[in-house]
């Protein structure tokens, strides 16, 4: 028999009286809330909820939306890469205030259990790199601006700054110091680069932290030595000698030939010299 979570659920005033919401939305929230009580989020799937309310997962997916769309949860994703691999559900911070209001009365003689699982909401939950802060809390529009500008501060190039939008600066955020290994990590490349006497330029701020970063980041970075960088990488390879205008050459002589070369030079001096002199005994 498959086990269900046995938590109280909670249904507070907005929701339960929001007459745009359908009765099946009001149901599946009160579940959402009753499975954030182990994590401060909940990870079912549509799947998962499709088959407990025997209904499609199409209309769990519909369902879903619907509330997304009247802010009363927000959806986040954990990624490997451009990989999803977990949804997280997080409830408002409204309802999150009126989740932790209605577990200070719930008497707590019913179930020992549910004081574990209700206060432990009230935990920062910090899942490795994804959630910086508070899984539970959806962060201001002010620490996500203060994370950026402080991973901002660590990149080479200042370049581009008002390119980046604030969905993308809300996306670096949960990252946290991921983000900043991916930034190490770029910058040793490009030094190391530097060392073997190629003339790599840092890409613009814009350009790294809007798409670049992704090859750096804990999951997708594998490093690879310079030597592989090829000439069309390399502006000091395809710029010409200033120093001459003739072809190099690159053919390796054995010593038979060089002498082969030097005794016709030499002829041809010798020839120019009597040609010379022939020219000058005739005026």
């Amino acid at each position: 028999m498959e086990t269900r979570p046995n938590y109280f659920s909670i249904i507070p005033a907005t929701v339960r009286y929001d007459n745009d919401l359908k009765d099946k939305a009001k149901l599946l929230f009160s579940e959402i809330t009753c499975l954030t009580n182990s994590l401060g989020y909940c990870v079912a799937s549509n799947e998962y909820f499709a088959k407990l309310y025997g209904v499609s997962k199409e209309t769990i997916s519909r369902l879903i939306n619907q509330l997304a769309e009247k802010n009363y949860i927000e959806i986040t994703y954990e990624k490997r890469g451009s990989q999803v691999t977990k949804r997280m559900i997080i409830l408002s911070s409204d309802i999150q205030k009126c989740q932790r209001s209605n577990d200070e009365i719930i008497n707590r003689t019913v179930d020992e259990n549910v004081k574990d699982n209700n206060t432990s909401i009230n935990n920062n939950i910090i899942n490795n790199n994804i959630v910086h802060q508070d899984a539970l809390n959806t962060p201001s529009k002010k620490e996500i601006n203060a994370y950026f500008e402080l991973i901002w501060t660590l990149y080479p190039s200042k370049k581009g700054k008002a390119n980046i939008s604030d969905r993308k600066k809300k996306e670096l955020f949960k990252y946290g110091d991921e983000i900043k290994r991916a930034i190490q990590r770029y910058i040793e490349f490009v030094e190391q680069t530097r060392k073997k006497g190629f003339a790599l330029e840092y890409k613009n701020g814009s350009t790294f932290f809007n798409s670049g970063y992704v090859d750096y980041l804990d999951d997708n970075y594998s490093p690879l030595p310079t030597e592989v960088i090829t000439k069309s990488n390399n502006s000091k390879l395809n710029s010409p000698n200033k120093f001459h205008n003739f072809e190099q050459r690159v053919e390796d002589y054995t010593p038979e030939q060089l002498e082969e070369i030097g005794r016709k030079n030499l002829e041809k001096k010798l020839k120019k010299l009597c040609m010379g002199g022939s020219h000058e005994s005739a005026n």
